[in-house]
């Protein structure tokens, strides 16, 4: 009778300690969380801000975009810093940097700007301001910039400069034609030399 009497005591104190344990890493473990959720609002605090709470708009510090097509990676975009306007969907940029792959993938393209915005449904990237695109040896450089995602189109609407390998030109707008490797000038054509690329440019 006095064993079974001590076997019980000796049970009770275990479950007691167990509770104890238990408690104790529970307790520690919330503590834990709590810093961890402190600490991961503290850092996006410092990364995304909002103008207006009521709009929903953030301004979000290092931008990377991407799209794909055919499995393969078709653009990748990074900004200095962006702005999500909620309401319309569109992202304004600060110093865009565009790498588009080429249909054969071992060309590259560049786009760099000053300003931008990006319409993400209509898949319509604006670059404004100091545009430069360069592709091997050829250069355009304007004020704006119309990418279209749908078309696969690069359209300088307001003219710009123009130079490849032997040639120069200037026009009142630009086209090129991406997977089709065709450039289109239209509107008081300027051109110094005639290129032999593989690219044509026509008026």
């Amino acid at each position: 009778m006095l064993k079974k009497r001590l076997f019980f005591a000796l049970f009770v104190l275990c479950c007691l300690v167990t509770f104890a344990v238990l408690m104790f890493w529970s307790d520690k473990n919330d503590s834990a969380q709590d810093v961890a959720d402190k600490t991961a609002e503290k850092n996006l605090e410092g990364a995304v801000r909002t103008d207006d709470d009521s709009a929903l708009n953030l301004d979000i510090k290092t931008l990377l975009l991407s799209q794909g097509e055919g499995g393969l990676e078709l653009w990748r975009l990074n900004a200095e810093w962006a702005k999500l306007l909620k309401e319309n969907g569109l992202i304004i940029v600060d110093e865009p940097r565009l790498v588009y792959f080429m249909k054969d993938r071992d060309k590259i393209l560049n786009v760099r700007s000053r300003k931008g915005d990006i319409e993400q449904k209509t898949q319509v990237i604006r670059f404004i301001d100091s545009v430069r695109v360069t592709q091997d040896e050829k250069t355009f450089t304007g004020g704006l910039l119309v990418y279209n995602g749908t078309q696969k189109t690069m359209t300088f609407p307001d003219g710009c400069d123009f130079t490849d390998t032997g040639m120069q030109a200037r026009a009142n707008s630009f086209i090129w034609f991406i997977d089709q490797k065709r450039i289109t000038a239209k509107g008081d054509v300027a051109v110094d030399f005639i290129s032999s690329g593989d690219t044509t440019l026509q008026q």
